[in-house]
């Protein structure tokens, strides 16, 4: 089977770029040198209400996606589910589980992202069939407590990318882009009282995901680089011992963070543009970054601190059960598609939890423009007590 060129082309790019973010893109700026951008950006609705900045925090269903030293929550296991539908009809899966016991903590995630049937086109014009792209990928996250105040976590991701296999251009064969990436991360905690009435605990977070090869789609293909990200951050976490019903009455979480795209290109004097592998893109991803306009062929150049995009989030919770959360995010210019507000609540009743998150791009080129990063989310967590214990929760206590 054949497709003409621009057909390949128009699958290619507008599913990866178009179709995953859900806009009419004017720049991506380094994400737009990545490929499979579907694995980029977490879905979990409680870190994305908080700006995506909790990097230092342990027991949160999404920690596998920014922080495998944060995977699983003792004596629960934690179940999460979320489907959210983007541009075209286009709709991305997230499930998942996670426990941890003792010092060990797992965790086993998937992401599904079927597209809309796409009909093939011959050499001459004429429809030749069809076919139905596909990505998904598979993580695999362990953290492990070195003491009680250090978490170390091991992440490993399979990616598989099928946007227009069996194509033929230029009598070369499209193929389904596989690739294999490793996430490693670290969190220190320290816990103090104040007064006798607040239960304080400050952490530390470092992390970088998605560390792995070029993926491919024809053999004689350079490869396009995974969306490698580093993250750091801090949190700081305070518990009023005050309680109703053994409910704590009031808890409040704050993290700040910031994270960078890890991308590293050469312009070569032909014109073509050089990719890295990993180790390569850790040492040369920290130099200046330059982004040339396709118009006229002129490079902007942005700093290293230019490159950084900025998190803030803070929480409130009452009674272990009702959460209000805020969250903030700053692409700056390099990455102002990255920029928004959000906020968000939720509702724990332990077996069963439901969080809700609203957010918009703060940049005026997006700003009315809903996608996988400014959008409405809901999802659904569950979680069930593997010690035989009935746990405490607010139905429990209305209903006994």
């Amino acid at each position: 089977m054949t497709f003409i060129k621009s057909r390949i082309k128009y699958i290619t790019v507008l599913i990866t770029v178009v179709l995953v973010t859900g806009i009419q893109i004017k720049s991506l700026a380094q994400s737009s040198v990545t490929g499979v951008p579907f694995i980029e950006n977490t879905l979990d609705v409680r870190l994305k209400s908080l700006g995506n900045s909790f990097i230092s925090f342990k027991g949160i269903s999404g920690m596998h996606q920014v922080n495998p030293a944060g995977v699983g929550k003792k004596g629960d296991l934690n179940l999460y589910f979320t489907s959210r539908e983007s541009f075209s009809d286009i709709r991305f899966y997230d499930f998942g589980a996670s426990f941890k016991k003792e010092k060990l903590g797992w965790s086993v995630s998937s992401r599904i992202v079927p597209y809309p049937r796409q009909n093939s086109t011959s050499e001459g014009g004429e429809q030749s069939g069809s076919h139905k792209p596909l990505e998904f990928y598979q993580n695999a996250s362990v953290s492990y407590e070195l003491s009680k105040k250090w978490s170390i976590g091991f992440g490993l991701n399979y990616i598989h990318s099928d946007l227009a296999s069996g194509a033929i251009v230029s009598e070369e064969e499209f193929k389904t882009g596989r690739a294999l990436s490793a996430d490693i991360g670290t969190i220190y905690n320290t816990s103090f009282s104040v007064a006798d009435s607040w239960l304080i605990q400050t952490g530390f977070g470092i992390s970088i995901t998605d560390f792995g090869n070029l993926i491919k789609y024809t053999d004689n293909a350079e490869g396009d680089p995974l969306p490698m990200k580093f993250r750091t951050g801090l949190g700081l976490e305070a518990v009023y011992s005050g309680d109703w019903n053994g409910f704590k009455w009031i808890g409040m979480s704050s993290a700040v963070s910031l994270s960078k795209l890890l991308v590293a290109l050469e312009y070569e004097e032909n014109g073509s543009v050089k990719r890295f592998g990993p180790f390569q893109t850790i040492v040369k991803a920290w130099d200046v970054y330059k982004e040339q306009n396709p118009n006229n062929g002129e490079f902007t150049e942005y700093s290293l601190s230019e490159q950084f995009i900025y998190h803030a989030g803070v929480e409130l919770t009452f009674f272990e059960s009702f959460s209000f959360r805020m969250g903030y995010q700053n692409g700056q210019e390099l990455n102002d598609f990255e920029s928004l507000s959000s906020w968000g609540i939720g509702i724990d009743l332990y077996y069963l939890a439901l969080d809700y998150m609203n957010s918009s791009h703060t940049s005026e080129d997006y700003k009315d423009q809903e996608t996988l990063i400014g959008a409405e989310y809901l999802q659904l967590k569950g979680r069930i007590p593997l010690d035989g214990k009935s746990p405490k929760s607010l139905l429990r206590l209305l209903f006994d």
